[in-house]
């Protein structure tokens, strides 16, 4: 079975993988926040529009409901201001006789009536609630029920709806008062109409959209006058209610509601609403919606995976130059980057690689001279004790005959030599005190050697005699004031050495300084020989040169840095001054 392409991508520790996860759900994140934002403002768009177009409808059906009314409520009015309809009922109010000939008399007025408007079915006149035409109906009470009654008399003259009630349960029925103008517009009968429902059916073939729509007409007493067609197909309980968003009490489906009253007739008019019908385009949106993000979120795997490469390609080529040095210390890395943070961290490299190259060369050098010094410390120690034995016998042999000057130039050379041969604890560092009384014996051996050409002196801080500092570091530059200042010079040669605390700008320093008077040095030898002692590598030697001032210049720079060395001041014909400044806080005891 072959290795899945992508399974680096399942290592948590790259940071490929962190890149690659990171981005994956900083992404997420957005997406989803940024779809669901835009799929709630969308729907909240959707819907607010959708409510405002059924509203409108609303609008619509009322204003047409009381446009097709009011041409009803139009003709009863004149109907009741009709002048013979006026005389009847007069008489009947001041209770005069009127006869049947009177009372048929209305009966053209209310077929013209009827001519008129289709919606008239019938029309009924009382007087009082005694019957006046036609002659053969029952009181008024037998046929329109109380409330409608009384909220006629109590409106005086508005007209008052009913719905379905009467001889005949399809019929709507209107009632108004007839006023009598010579009595003050005291109530003097009656006016009722019977309705064709018909009028309504506008509401079930006009008003049917958006699918799903319910429509329904109240009378005031909350009775169903009409309804679309649409309201025998809606489950549960859609009784009149406010406006806005609710839940059937059957189905439990929510309706949007619209309602609107009639000024003419002061009936209430529903509109309902499914949800599933306003938010059928807010299906195709959200499904367009998560189309759109899935496949958002896969071209953004696939550039996503592009640009992690990119962004870690550098770092991949950085550890395997890391990784491919074939020799124990690690190379450096001359690439340049695009990447900034790349680049900062290569230069770190470079710097750690480069340290680590200087601390191996310079571990080397520093074994190379201590098994320079060792090799020549072998040599020296031929038979040392036979030596230290043979120089003992002569000293004391010298006092016996009284030759005091040649003893103790014995005594010096036997200290001198037991000093440079013995071990100082597998260190090589001694104390000053001891450094500055090996130079004594030195001098005092070289005085003896050159007898009157040669005087000398040792200034010292006492503060510094407890210091410490490498063995030897001193005398290869005594050796070499006399050997190319003093002995070439004709007459009196004088070698001066002081050691002394001074002020330096990184802290106190141990200064050590060795002057002569000798012969000194033209300009260009002091230049070349500067430039001899800043070299790492070491120029030809003679045996008779010893350790010389390169091997002191380079233990100096090996034990206390690259920045300590010699400093040397020479002038023809007056001498030479070596001065070396070592850092306090690496000589303290």
């Amino acid at each position: 079975m072959g290795r899945f392409p992508f399974s680096f991508f399942l290592t948590l520790h790259r940071t490929r993988t962190q890149i690659f996860i990171s981005f994956l759900v900083v992404m997420g994140v957005v997406l989803l926040v940024s779809g669901r934002y835009l799929y709630r403002n969308v729907s909240r768009l959707i819907l607010s529009n959708v409510e405002a177009q059924v509203g409108e409808t609303a609008n619509q059906i009322s204003a047409r409901l009381d446009a097709v009314l009011s041409e009803v409520d139009t003709l009863t009015l004149q109907l009741a201001m009709d002048p013979r309809v006026q005389e009847l009922l007069l008489k009947i109010y001041r209770h005069q006789a009127v006869s049947v000939d009177e009372r048929l008399s209305l009966r053209p007025i209310t077929e013209n009536l009827m001519a008129f408007s289709w919606a008239i079915e019938g029309v009924e006149i009382y007087a009082d609630r005694a019957p006046l035409y036609p002659l053969d109906l029952p009181r008024l009470h037998d046929r329109v029920d109380e409330d409608a009654i009384r909220l006629a008399e109590e409106r005086g003259g508005p007209l008052v709806w009913r719905g379905q009630i009467g001889r005949n349960p399809d019929q709507l029925l209107a009632i108004r008062q007839v006023p009598l103008e010579e009595e003050k517009l005291k109530g003097g009968g009656y006016i009722v109409a019977w309705v064709r429902p018909s009028i309504l059916d506008f509401i079930r073939t006009e008003f049917s959209s958006p699918k799903g729509m319910l429509v329904r007409v109240y009378d005031e007493n909350g009775t169903i006058v009409a309804e679309s067609d649409s309201a025998a197909e809606m489950a549960g309980d859609h009784a009149a209610g406010a406006n806005g968003w609710e839940r059937a009490a059957g189905d439990g489906e929510a309706y949007l509601r619209i309602d609107r009253r009639s000024s003419v007739t002061n009936w209430s008019i529903s509109i309902l609403v499914p949800k599933h019908a306003l938010t059928g385009g807010l299906e195709l949106f959200r499904r367009a919606l998560v189309w759109s993000l899935l496949v958002g979120t896969a071209v953004s795997l696939l550039l996503l995976g592009v640009v992690s490469g990119m962004i870690t390609r550098p770092i991949r080529r950085l550890r395997r130059i890391m990784n491919a040095s074939v020799s124990p210390l690690p190379k450096p890395n001359d690439e340049t980057y695009f990447n900034f943070e790349i680049n900062e961290l290569n230069r770190a490299y470079n710097k750690l690689v480069a340290k680590l190259h200087h601390l191996v060369d310079t571990v080397y050098e520093k074994e190379r001279l201590r098994n320079i010094a060792e090799i020549r410390l072998l040599q020296a120690q031929i038979n040392p004790h036979f030596l230290f034995n043979t120089l003992d016998s002569l000293y004391w042999n010298l006092v016996a005959r009284g030759e005091e000057e040649s003893a103790a130039m014995v005594s010096a050379f036997s200290k001198l030599f037991r000093y440079s041969i013995q071990s100082s604890g597998g260190d090589d560092w001694v104390t000053l005190a001891d450094e500055i009384e090996h130079i004594r014996q030195y001098l005092t051996v070289m005085q003896y050697r050159l007898r009157n050409r040669l005087s000398w002196d040792c200034s010292t801080d006492p503060d510094c005699l407890p210091l410490r500092l490498p063995k030897l570091l001193i005398q290869p530059i005594v050796e070499n004031a006399i050997s190319h200042g003093i002995e070439p010079k004709m007459g009196d040669g004088r070698v001066s050495v002081t050691v002394r605390k001074a002020s330096g700008a990184d802290g106190p320093l141990l200064v050590i300084g060795v002057k002569d008077n000798g012969t000194g040095m033209p300009p260009d030898k002091l230049q070349a020989l500067r430039k001899r002692l800043d070299n790492p590598l070491p120029a030809a030697e003679t045996p008779t040169r010893g350790i010389g001032l390169w091997n002191v210049q380079q233990r100096i720079r090996l034990f206390y840095g690259r920045d300590c060395r010699l400093e040397i001041a020479s002038i023809p014909g007056e001498g030479t001054t070596v001065t070396m400044k070592l850092p306090w806080g690496r000589v303290a005891p």
